[in-house]
């Protein structure tokens, strides 16, 4: 092979190597490439939260041994059983309609891990969790809230071809002031380079007595939770900005 035909395989080469190297890095790129998850104040969701205050040791055959609870004086810590409805919702700049998604999430230092997931025949939410290393299952899930007068009547359910959670409450109509959790976020389970996080803010509705039915296998009978939470409340006005990212 003449001096002539080696630098011109050389040079290929160079080329070559160039390119893959800015291919790799474009894709790396794009997997690390934040993706923005939105409910708006035009078409806020809304939310129902029952919460559950645990002892360590039950929370950590939960999260492992591994992972840090935020734990109280008591070394108790927080798990909420939370579902949520909205009639419109963004990722990134694409709107879908209906979203109904229904987490575990538990408090950490200085996070939440959110180590369950049931959507409803959502492949765009999927794709997102997935994408991200979250752990998500397929049910039925319901959130109603009908005012009648001065009184709001709430019905939930949850239900997979394991089994079943249902809810219902009558409260009054009265919603607290706004609040507002800046930087709040929530990792995968198996991943804690795997995030979404960012700011949501909520009016809260208190519950103090309702009605809580399970069936079969279900996240309350799985997690062997109290027939009674701790707190239940409702999110009103409920908007959210997150983005999902991998670090």
């Amino acid at each position: 092979m003449s001096k002539l035909q080696l630098k011109h395989r050389a040079h290929l080469l160079h080329y070559f190597t160039l390119f893959l190297v800015l291919t790799i890095s474009s894709i790396a790129r794009t997997q690390h490439q934040p993706i923005h998850w939105q409910v708006s104040a035009e078409n806020p969701a809304k939310g129902l939260t029952l919460g559950y205050l645990l002892p360590k040791e039950k929370l950590q055959t939960i999260v492992g041994d591994s992972v840090k609870l935020k734990l109280d004086t008591n070394n108790m810590g927080f798990l909420m059983l939370f579902i949520a409805h909205a009639k419109q919702y963004t990722i990134d700049s694409t709107s879908y309609d209906n979203l109904e998604i229904a987490h575990i999430l538990i408090a950490l230092e200085n996070s939440l891990t959110n180590p369950f997931i049931i959507t409803e025949n959502n492949e765009h939410l999927n794709q997102l969790f997935a994408r991200y290393n979250f752990e998500v299952e397929s049910g039925e899930i319901e959130l109603l809230m009908v005012e009648n007068g001065d009184s709001l009547s709430t019905i939930a359910s949850i239900i997979t071809p394991q089994g079943s959670i249902n809810f219902s409450a009558t409260c009054v109509n009265i919603p607290g002031d706004v609040k507002t959790m800046q930087g709040a976020k929530i990792t995968a389970p198996s991943d804690a380079h795997c995030s979404f996080s960012g700011d949501e803010s909520y009016r809260p509705i208190s519950i103090f007595a309702a009605k809580i039915e399970n069936q079969g296998i279900n996240w309350m009978s799985q997690l062997k939770l109290p027939e009674n939470p701790d707190r239940i409340w409702l999110n009103t006005e409920f908007i959210w900005d997150f983005k999902f990212t991998q670090e």
